[in-house]
């Protein structure tokens, strides 16, 4: 019986689709190279002129610039920057741009793994005031949650001043 159940499995799975990705496959350098231009891409583009694609791409693209392999501020500038050209496309009409909490958190991410110490903690706080006043008014893409509260925490963890576990703890209040 229970051979025939192992022999049956592969028939009642569906057929999956899969691919392995590898750090290590593509040179910091030219992902980086690559990351510019989809940025650029997305950035430059007219408002209200953003295409489904580079919608459904931007947030590939902030999550790309968070696990890259060169850590810097630029990568936390270009994660908002594509945030800011969500919002203005949303503004402009187009509410499949409306960025989400999935957004504002790939953005607190890469404030977190700039390096930028205390500015980077404080602007991670500022990001999160900021998510929480758009779901006060009435925007509840942006719900800030766990992750995006846990991201503001480990900032200030990491910022290496006297008064992070002060900090810490007043965002977690």
């Amino acid at each position: 019986m229970a051979r025939t159940i192992y022999l049956l499995l592969p028939l009642l799975l569906p057929l999956t689709q899969g691919y392995i990705t590898s750090y290590s496959a593509v040179p910091a350098g030219k992902q980086i190279e690559w990351l510019k231009k989809l940025t650029g891409d997305i950035c430059e583009s007219p408002a209200g002129k953003l295409s489904d694609e580079m919608i459904e791409a931007a947030p590939e693209v902030m999550k790309g610039w968070t696990t890259s392999k060169k850590v810097s501020a630029e990568n936390a500038v270009a994660v908002q920057s594509l945030v800011k050209r969500l919002v203005d496309e949303s503004k402009a009409g187009n509410p499949k741009a409306a960025p989400t909490t999935l957004d504002y958190n790939l953005m607190l991410e890469g404030w977190v793994r700039s390096g930028e110490g205390v500015f980077a903690a404080e602007r991670c706080e500022q990001i999160l005031t900021q998510m929480q006043e758009r779901y006060e008014e009435g925007d509840a893409n942006v719900q800030p949650n766990l992750s995006s509260f846990k991201v503001v925490i480990m900032a200030w963890r990491e910022s290496g001043e006297s008064f992070k576990s002060y900090r810490a703890q007043r965002v977690l209040e």
